[in-house]
């Protein structure tokens, strides 16, 4: 009898472990969100990187992974939240890349077309097309890398530019290469872009892609500014502008956004720049014949697998972008071979692969596709 009784007792009893010991084990998502956040843990823990937002989107594999690490305020200790707006930086080139393109469509424009058609008096102008300025193959020296505009810039950090302005810096200086027989990274480039939109719709470009790239996608936390310090609530400060310094200098309103204008003063959200990308891969604003031109990869711009294209990059298999000024960095990117979707920003700007947004978004595209 006690034999008897004690059987079904002890099975119960091993039932009962055996269950708990199952739903304490995590599954195979929640140990893939607790790596993905260990590496955002890790930056923070381990670099200079105050905080940062990182989301991943895979529906495939039904992966939705929003994760903020770190603090939106050295001074005031305030935790980063998802929904900080934040600037993009270069990723606005896409943006004004993809307006030019969409008036390319619509037969106002060519890509073959010459500058000299709209900048006449600018050096070279009869050589440079207008694909050279979109894919970075033009050889003009960018106004960002001369010394006299740097200086003007950190001297009378509130000034306003206007893009003449900003162009004006690189007319007299010498050519990196022949137009179209290199790469080199250059704003002055985007630039031109945006002063020719301008010049053909008789309409600033603010309001260009504002109704035609911002209001299609409906995306109500994203702004392009032509000028201004400040940015919408609610923000976290961004510290560096390019290097570490001691005391986190904080430049999130320091400088006018005027001297990025076209190449970079746009800001969004992680869910706003999520839909962005998306589109700008999935075609939404353009023919199929222009883009697939768009997204051919045209030019190695970085070893390994980096090349440059109209107006965006290609990360691998992921097409987007990457930005960073003053106080942020961000990468956007969309693979449609992978319907992966990765953005990740930085509320501070150093100058290091290892303390780049780049350096998240590969590794978790390893992480996940590896």
């Amino acid at each position: 009898m006690i034999k008897k009784a004690i059987f079904p007792v002890l099975l119960l009893a091993i039932l009962s472990f055996s269950c708990k010991k199952e739903k304490d084990t995590p599954d195979e998502k929640e140990i893939l969100y607790q790596t993905l956040m260990y590496v955002c843990d890790s930056m923070i823990n381990n670099t200079n990187v105050p905080g940062l937002v990182a989301g991943v989107w895979v529906p495939d594999k039904n992966i939705e992974f929003v994760y903020t690490a770190g603090i939106a305020s050295v001074e005031t200790g305030q935790s980063m939240e998802n929904n900080f707006h934040f600037r993009i930086g270069s990723n606005t080139k896409t943006v004004t890349i993809t307006r030019f393109l969409q008036l390319v469509d619509s037969g106002y424009v060519s890509l073959q077309d010459t500058l000299n058609e709209f900048f006449p008096d600018f050096p070279k102008s009869e050589k440079i097309t207008l694909e050279m300025l979109t894919d970075m193959t033009s050889g003009i020296t960018s106004y960002t890398q001369i010394d006299a505009f740097q200086l003007e810039m950190y001297q009378d950090p509130g000034r306003i530019w206007t893009k003449d302005e900003l162009i004006d810096f690189s007319r007299d200086e010498p050519f990196h290469f022949e137009p179209g027989e290199g790469i080199d990274y250059c704003n002055t480039n985007t630039q031109l872009i945006g002063r020719i939109i301008e010049m053909i719709t008789n309409d600033d470009l603010a309001n260009q892609i504002q109704k035609h790239i911002i209001e299609p996608l409906g995306l109500t936390n994203t702004y392009y500014l032509s000028s201004g310090k400040e940015m919408p609530d609610d923000h976290p400060k961004g510290y560096y502008a390019g290097s570490y310094e001691e005391g986190y200098p904080e430049y999130s309103e320091y400088y006018d956004i005027s001297w990025a204008q076209a190449a970079g003063s746009m800001i969004s959200t992680i869910y706003d720049i999520k839909e962005y990308v998306e589109a700008l891969n999935s075609g939404f604003f353009l023919s199929d014949s222009l883009q697939q031109l768009r997204m051919a990869k045209k030019i190695l711009f970085r070893e390994p697998d980096v090349y440059y294209s109209i107006g965006a990059a290609w990360f691998g298999d992921y097409y987007g972008h990457d930005g960073g000024l003053p106080g942020f960095t961000s990468t956007m990117v969309h693979s449609n071979d992978k319907n992966c979707t990765i953005i990740v920003w930085f509320n501070c700007n150093l100058d290091n692969d290892d303390t780049h947004t780049d350096h998240i978004f590969n590794r978790f595209d390893s992480i996940i596709f590896d």
